[in-house]
């Protein structure tokens, strides 16, 4: 496998993870709040894993190119 791939295999896999938290966090507020205090941030846990999938997207592609030199 070339230097890069997994990594990008790996972040794909968390944006798609980070997207579904996100979108679970947008429709589930308004009803968290009226129950009392939410349990869990998936906003906040999707904003994390899309931060780090784009982290590691860069990551793989800075490796992808050191290995074409």
């Amino acid at each position: 496998m070339m230097p890069g791939r997994k990594r990008t295999l790996i972040a794909r896999v968390l944006a798609g993870a980070g997207c579904i938290c996100g979108v679970l966090g947008f429709t589930l507020s308004p009803t968290a709040q009226m129950g009392g205090p939410p349990d869990f941030n998936w906003f906040a846990a999707g904003t994390v894993l899309i931060l780090f999938a784009v982290y590691l997207l860069v990551d793989g592609a800075v490796a992808f190119e050191k290995a074409r030199m």
